[in-house]
């Protein structure tokens, strides 16, 4: 072997840091020509290429993002889970091209986030090997999710020294099974939290998480609700879903331990007031895919008399109707009015028949005309006698509806304005502005000059601004279009016609 002694070698070695640094603290330890360093994730674009490799053929978008979600640029990761995919049939192939089998809310609820055995297998052998510190701060910070502060363990170990708990996290730090995390996302409840962390990947919290039995998990997750309620008592709007979503957490291991207990009952009702308070803001920014989840959630763990789940209840049916969900919206709509006559709440039995029949306007209009006019005159006399503006305004918008619908535009156009004046009176910005939409809509079609229809549906558009109503905006512009089309000016009715595009509105119940 003399011969190659001298002959160039290159000797290229792969280890875990962790393990490296815990067995080998000194290596390379600067020796001549030895080099260490750190392989960084996969960019996303490469990460795509990775999951074509593997699948071979056209990918789509969704795939590229659910992996890239999990993943996170992690090679391993990648090929694991684009396997466990496959065998659990999720991904299907059509065309040449794979796609994703997307799963329910409550199927993904059920599955949570299931980690790949191989890669399952691997981290809690490490998270085996941390010492008592780590141990105790790993998973209580998994409880408070993906990001969390110093203050956020301490709250979860109220007997515990703090400077030993920042040493537990140090460890963890020092693993790289955690890292300080100093970005705009890591905002702490107060200035006292202390440093900010983040697990360095999904999985680590996850499985970190699964070494927790369930009283353990009801236990921290109530712990944690209870101190956020306190921290945040005077941003109570804020941290309604975060509280919430630990008291539910909560509820639902505890719910595993004793069902129909009094506490799980006491988890339930707490957990559906901040789910309510939390859908009732988004049906106010429109968002009516987390009205449907918050809402929904909370009209399943409130009481059926609970005064928050009766005012919510109104809100996720128009959310369901407005996402196309008729059927859903309807049975909201009927529990509504199984549920207050029940307690004796007229008005709110009312407001469940306007619901319904404006469904029925929308999608059955013959029946609608047929027998519509009956039932909403007989709802404005009890709204008239019960002092209530709004359900004036839902029944005039209606009747505006079926006399437009019917041909007599000049009773129509007074429906929709008496109409705008009760939801002003009211205080319902959604209901003013979509009984502002139908009166421009109904103006077009009638004998009033163009240039009058459009003053009032670029005052329509004003208003749209003021108000927040996206859904305004959308029917000022799509009625302004028509009439650059009338004048021949296509160019310009093209651009009005589409408008930018911004989510669909749905109203917060009062």
């Amino acid at each position: 072997m003399a011969e190659y002694a001298d002959a160039p070698l290159m000797l290229l070695c792969m280890a875990r840091p962790d393990e490296l640094f815990s067995r080998r603290a000194q290596w390379p330890g600067g020796k001549a020509n030895i080099l260490s360093f750190l392989l960084s994730p996969l960019p996303e674009r490469e990460g795509e290429q990775l999951v074509v490799h593997l699948l071979g053929g056209r990918v789509d978008q969704a795939v590229h993002a659910h992996v890239s979600e999990w993943a996170q640029g992690f090679p391993l990761l990648v090929e694991e889970l684009v396997s466990n995919l496959r065998d659990a049939g999720r991904l299907r192939t059509a065309n040449g091209r794979w796609t994703l089998e997307v799963e329910s809310e409550e199927a993904a609820e059920r599955r949570g986030r299931t980690v790949p055995t191989s890669i399952h297998t691997l981290l809690l052998a490490r998270l085996d090997r941390l010492g008592p510190r780590g141990r105790a701060v790993i998973e209580p910070a998994a409880v408070v999710g993906q990001q969390f502060h110093l203050g956020d363990v301490e709250a979860l170990h109220p007997d515990a020294p703090a400077a030993e708990l920042a040493t537990g996290l140090q460890e963890l730090v020092r693993l790289d099974l955690i890292r300080a995390d100093h970005g705009p996302t890591s905002t702490p409840l107060s200035p006292n939290s202390g440093p900010g962390y983040r697990f360095r990947h999904a999985t680590i919290k996850t499985v970190a998480y699964g070494r927790l039995p369930d009283d353990r998990r009801a236990e921290l997750h109530e712990r944690y609700a209870d101190w956020l309620e306190r921290e945040t008592e005077d941003r109570r709007s804020q941290f309604d879903e975060i509280v919430g979503h630990h008291f539910y957490e909560a509820f639902r291991y505890m719910g595993r331990l004793d069902p129909g207990g009094e506490q799980v009952r006491d988890l339930a009702r707490r957990a559906g007031v901040r789910y309510a308070a939390a859908g009732q803001r988004a049906a106010v920014r429109g968002d009516a895919r987390l009205v449907q989840a918050w809402l929904g959630r909370a009209t399943r763990l409130l009481p059926a008399d609970h005064p928050e789940r009766l005012a919510a209840l109104p809100a996720l049916a128009e959310a369901q109707q407005a996402s196309g969900r008729l059927a859903e919206a309807t049975t909201a709509y009927q529990e509504l009015a199984r549920s207050a006559t029940a307690v004796g709440n007229e008005s709110l039995a009312l407001h469940a028949t306007i619901g319904r029949l404006g469904i029925t306007a929308l999608y059955d209009p013959r029946q609608f005309l047929r027998e519509g006019r009956d039932e909403v005159e007989l709802a404005i006399a009890a709204f008239e006698r019960l002092g209530d503006r709004l359900g004036l305004a839902k029944s005039w918008h209606l009747l505006a509806h079926l006399n437009w619908t019917r041909g007599r535009l000049t009773q129509a156009v007074a429906d929709a304005e008496r109409a705008v004046t009760l939801a002003r009176e009211a205080a319902d910005p959604y209901w003013e502005a979509n009984a502002t939409g139908l009166h421009c809509l109904i103006l077009y079609w009638g004998p009033l000059p163009l240039d009058a229809v459009e003053l009032r549906s670029r005052e329509a558009l004003a208003e749209a601004e003021r108000s927040g109503v996206p859904s305004l905006a959308v029917t000022a512009h799509r009625v302004l279009a028509r009439i650059a089309a009338q004048r021949n000016e296509l160019d310009e009715a093209e651009d009005t016609w589409t408008p930018p595009t911004r989510s669909p509105r749905v109203r917060s119940s009062r």
